[in-house]
């Protein structure tokens, strides 16, 4: 979907990181369930790893891995929402190779577990 800086022979300014970027963040957003790291992320846009989390920072407000949570729970929550899908698989779209963690944070996030959400978003 996107290529790195370098392949596209542009300089290193604000304008190629901003398009790059972007590119990246779409991908993050519409497939969370992928395996997003840090490295894997800065290997596509061809930086370091500790350049990538600085500039992606500085670029959009948030980092790298907190973005990617977000748009980890906002799928969960759509998928508690509109689905049957069992807390267990919903973790597993999202992502999460662990359920356990995924409820954590699921509940840090929203004050409530993912059963908790489901509920109220039944009866809301």
């Amino acid at each position: 979907m996107f290529g790195t800086l370098t392949d596209r022979n542009v300089s290193k300014n604000s304008v190629a990181y901003a398009e790059v970027f972007s590119d990246l963040r779409k991908e993050m957003k519409y497939s969370p369930q992928n395996s997003w790291s840090v490295a894997f992320a800065a290997e596509k846009t061809g930086l370091s790893g500790s350049h990538f989390q600085r500039l992606y920072k500085k670029h959009f407000g948030i980092s790298f891995n907190e973005e990617l949570i977000l748009f980890r729970m906002d799928r969960a929550k759509y998928l508690l929402k509109n689905t049957p899908m069992s807390v267990q698989q919903i973790a597993e779209e999202c992502g999460y190779t662990n359920c356990a963690h995924f409820m954590r944070q699921f509940k840090e996030r929203e004050n409530m577990s993912a059963g908790q959400y489901r509920k109220a978003e039944k009866n809301g």
